[in-house]
């Protein structure tokens, strides 16, 4: 299968060196093609996606405040007219690849990958506050369940069209109680069985670690989530800009590194 990244941005000239971080990183273990849904652009900013080997794709952002709610309509869109058949769809100022992320994924069983965070909703306020603002209805029947993170998704391309039509559709429902609804929307997804041949991975895959809650960023400390965390989990470690898990086995996917003060020096002194 054909293999690609997507994720989208605007104001790209002022966010150019996290898109570069994201794009190279990826370019640097796997050969699939990087496209950046491109917000608002100019011309100038599409040129400059061209010469860093990144393929744009224009669009026009309707509310600035709400580009992650926003994102899945584009996202849907570009989905629907491509003819790459396996992607990777993640956030983009704040992810990184260390190995190819579609190396762990088993394709004759499973059509869509994404990643638990190691915690339940009622056990990180994040979340549950999202869910209790936008879709109050849904609170209590996922309150017991693991969050996922929607920033980190991968999958066959007909299958991420059906998950991205059912997120739209729940956030065209919602209450628009917040700006950020997509993971809430994912977590509901799954909560109801809704995504067919779901793989869920876990902190132990080594496949995706989500810094703000798994390394020592404010709310893991603060929070209590780090005792959470550690009875079921190995708990990352960083060595010279590399994250592993804590018996040694390299992460796949970097996300939420921008946390974490340390671990964001260290890796873009590693990719810069």
């Amino acid at each position: 299968m054909n293999k690609g990244l997507l994720g989208i941005s605007n104001n790209i000239s002022s966010n150019l060196d996290k898109i570069l971080l994201w794009s190279k990183s990826f370019q640097s273990v796997c050969d699939g093609k990087v496209i950046l849904i491109a917000g608002d652009a100019t011309d100038e900013e599409l040129e400059t996606l061209k010469k860093n080997n990144i393929l744009p794709f224009p669009v026009r952002i309707k509310n600035k405040n709400e580009v992650n709610n926003e994102r899945i309509e584009h996202t849907l869109e570009f989905l629907k007219n491509t003819g790459t058949e396996l992607f990777m769809i993640t956030d983009v100022f704040d992810v990184v690849f260390q190995n190819d992320p579609f190396e762990k994924f088993n394709l004759q069983k499973y059509d869509i990958f994404i990643s638990s965070e190691g915690l339940k909703l009622n056990e990180e306020p994040w979340n549950a506050d999202v869910i209790k603002k936008s879709f109050p209805e849904k609170l209590n029947n996922v309150r017991l369940d693991d969050i996922v993170c929607s920033g980190v998704i991968g999958g066959k391309t007909k299958s991420l069209i059906s998950l991205f039509k059912n997120m739209q559709e729940l956030l065209s429902n919602s209450l628009n109680g917040h700006n950020i609804k997509d993971q809430a929307a994912l977590i509901i997804l799954k909560n109801e069985n809704k995504i067919p041949n779901l793989k869920v991975f876990d902190l132990n895959d080594s496949w995706a670690v989500h810094c703000a809650v798994a390394g020592p960023s404010y709310e893991f400390l603060n929070w209590n989530l780090g005792s959470i965390l550690e009875k079921r989990y190995n708990i990352p470690y960083i060595d010279n800009g590399t994250i592993y898990t804590k018996d040694g086995r390299l992460y796949d996917i970097i996300h939420q590194f921008n946390r974490i003060d340390d671990w964001h020096d260290q890796i873009i002194k590693k990719y810069a």
